[in-house]
Order: structure tokens, then C-alpha cells, then sequence
């Protein structure tokens, strides 16, 4: 069974065997310019996504109010360092 991603690493190698049989290559070339356009997409998109998370946390930070002392946990803090 071949194996797609050898022939993605090696595309080069797959072209030159079936240009040696008198293959026609141009499927096989098509197909590795599709590929690279597919890498470069899912780059684009994986950087897209860390900037909306990135754009998510800062926003949740921002709407999460400060958190103001009671003054329960003072009485508690003034306990402690006694």
C-alpha cells in the first residue's frame, strides 16, 4: 500500500519515477501545489485561532471585576499574622 505521507514529503522523488515510466506528471504536481496551499491555509487558520483566544482571555479579564477585600477575610488575614 502506498503511503500518502511519504509521497507528501517526497513528492519529488514520486515525479521523477513516473517521468523515468513516460508518466504524465501533471495530476501529481497539481496535487502537491494543492498541498502546499493546504499547509499554508491551516498555518493562517492556527495563527487566527490563537489571536481569538489571545482576544478571549483578554476580554474575560477585563469584564472579571476586581476582586474588593471583605471584610470577613480581613478580620481572617488580621488573625493569621497575629
Amino acid at each position: 500500500m502506498l503511503d500518502p505521507k511519504y509521497f507528501g514529503e517526497k513528492i519529488d522523488v514520486l515525479v521523477a519515477a513516473l517521468e523515468k515510466r513516460n508518466v504524465d506528471t501533471s495530476l501529481v504536481k497539481e496535487l502537491k501545489e494543492r498541498a502546499e496551499k493546504r499547509k499554508k491555509a491551516i498555518g493562517e487558520v492556527e495563527q487566527l485561532k490563537a489571536r481569538r483566544n489571545q482576544a478571549s482571555m483578554e476580554i474575560a479579564a477585563a469584564k472579571k471585576p476586581a476582586r474588593m477585600p471583605t471584610p470577613k477575610s480581613t478580620r481572617c488575614a488580621e488573625f493569621l499574622t497575629r
